[in-house]
């Protein structure tokens, strides 16, 4: 079972437009998927699936947010500036911010959407 490779799969009725709204803010390429349409975007690192417990603030996601990308920066001494200059730059492309930025012990992160409602985390990390 070595031969076993995991992706993403997002189904939209704009395929393209939704490809190149992720491949602008990870400044990465579209490749032509096996059809018209499908694309495919690689990104520069190896997929993580990352398992966490919402913070006690917070209630266990239902649906929606259970299951969702997350989009990480480089390590920053004031994540929390980070998470808005690049939220700003995703909402300037047909984004959506649901969520107010949250800092954290460990960096800054906030919930958006893509255009098809889709909705993604980014995650700043601090520097310790």
């Amino acid at each position: 079972m070595s031969s076993i490779e995991i992706s993403f799969v997002i189904a939209s009725s704009y395929p393209k437009e939704l490809a190149e709204f992720y491949a602008h803010f990870n400044e990465v390429e579209i490749h032509k998927g096996i059809d018209s349409d499908h694309y495919l975007l690689s990104l520069r690192n190896v997929l993580t699936i990352q398992i966490y417990r919402p913070s006690a603030k917070q209630s266990c996601p239902k649906g929606g947010r259970t299951i969702a990308l997350c989009f990480q920066s480089n390590p920053s001494t004031d994540p929390i500036a980070k998470i808005k200059r690049w939220s700003s730059e995703i909402t300037q492309i047909g984004g959506s911010i649901v969520s107010t930025p949250n800092k954290k012990s460990f960096g800054a992160e906030l919930w958006l959407s893509d255009p098809d409602g889709n909705n993604f985390l980014i995650f700043a990390p601090s520097i310790s």
